[in-house]
């Protein structure tokens, strides 16, 4: 589905041609528009992936810091990258 944003929507609400949105309506049938925003899955699938690898892994304990300093390092810069956009 394709529509255009008008200029009041993009200026109050920071909504562009382009961003891509959620549609969902509520109980009364009103049409909600949300920025899509990938970021909370993102971290949440790092966070997953940091437990699985300390608590299910028989890498060395060397090898298992790193990979969860790596994703460590990866939410911050996601998280970065989200403060950035505001």
């Amino acid at each position: 589905m394709s529509f255009s944003v008008n200029s009041i929507l993009s200026s109050t609400y920071g909504i562009n041609n382009g961003d891509p949105l959620e549609i969902f309506t509520d109980n009364e049938g009103f049409i909600i528009l949300k920025k899509y925003d990938p970021l909370p899955e993102i971290n949440n699938r790092v966070e997953t992936l940091q437990k699985m690898i300390t608590e299910n892994t028989n890498y060395t304990p060397e090898v298992t810091k790193k990979a969860v300093n790596f994703l460590a390092e990866l939410e911050k810069l996601l998280n970065e990258n989200e403060n950035n956009d505001v």
